[in-house]
C-alpha cells in the first residue's frame, strides 16, 4: 500500500504540472479551466486508444494510473471517467462501422 500512496502523490504532481503547463502555454486561449482542458484531452486520447485492439490493455492501465491523481468521487474523477468511456464508445462505433462498410462492399 505504501507504493500506491507514493504513486498517488507522484501522479497528482504530474497532473498539477500538466495543468500549469496548459495554463502557461494557452493562457488567454483557454475556454475552460486548465484542469478540465487537461483531463478532457487525456481522457479522449486514452479512450481513443482503448478502442484499438492492439492498445486496449495499455490504455486501460494508463487510465487506471491516471485516475490515481484524483480523489474518488470528485468532479474531476467523474468527468475524466465519463469522457474516457464516451471516447472509447465513439471510437469503437467508428471502427465497427468501418469494418461493416468494408464487409458490405465485398458483398
Amino acid at each position: 500500500m505504501l507504493l500506491l500512496e507514493s504513486d498517488k502523490l507522484i501522479i497528482k504532481n504530474l497532473w498539477r504540472s500538466f495543468w500549469e503547463a496548459i495554463k502557461q502555454g494557452l493562457g488567454e486561449e483557454l475556454q475552460e479551466p486548465e484542469d478540465i482542458t487537461g483531463i478532457k484531452n487525456v481522457a479522449e486520447f486514452l479512450g481513443f486508444i482503448r478502442a484499438n485492439e492492439t492498445t486496449a490493455t495499455d490504455a486501460g492501465q494508463l487510465y487506471d494510473r491516471a485516475r490515481l491523481g484524483f480523489e474518488q468521487g470528485t468532479n474531476l474523477d467523474a468527468e475524466f471517467s465519463r469522457i474516457y468511456v464516451n471516447s472509447t464508445a465513439e471510437r469503437t462505433k467508428k471502427l465497427l462501422d468501418s469494418q461493416k462498410n468494408k464487409f458490405d462492399d465485398r458483398l
